[in-house]
């Protein structure tokens, strides 16, 4: 597995490029370091938050004066009823799908009162390509 992050000016005109013309830039530069043994990949997911209407771009991040704890106390719960989950409310590992995916289980253990096994709660889920 890759994974590489456009940001800035570089982001915006990643996101234009089509996927073909993405993975062919990133296979470029790997190709210059480690030579043509870098293989094509067997599949790829190319995300555009910067164009998303619902991401627009962002992302947690720990601001200066802040911790850690601040994202467990976005969490809530909010007079026991209302509870976030989402990678912002994961301080151990903000900005992370893993930090995502454990707020969310979480948040439906609050809800349900009990402790649900993570591996149960993912049982059949596999990536799609």
């Amino acid at each position: 597995m890759l994974l590489t992050f456009a940001g800035g000016a570089w982001g915006r005109e990643i996101e234009q490029k089509s996927d073909e013309e993405a993975v062919s830039s990133v296979l470029g530069a790997l190709r210059k370091i480690y030579g043509d043994s870098v293989p094509e990949p067997v599949a790829h997911w190319i995300t555009r938050w910067g164009v998303d209407p619902l991401a627009l771009g962002s992302y947690s991040y720990v601001a200066v004066g802040s911790s850690h704890d601040d994202h467990d106390a976005m969490a809530g719960p909010v007079d026991g009823v209302l509870h976030f989950a989402g990678e912002a409310t994961w301080g151990r590992e903000p900005a992370t799908v893993h930090g995502a995916l454990r707020s969310g289980h979480r948040a439906a253990e609050r809800i349900l009162g009990s402790p649900i096994s993570l591996a149960e709660l993912t049982r059949g889920v596999s990536p799609s390509r």
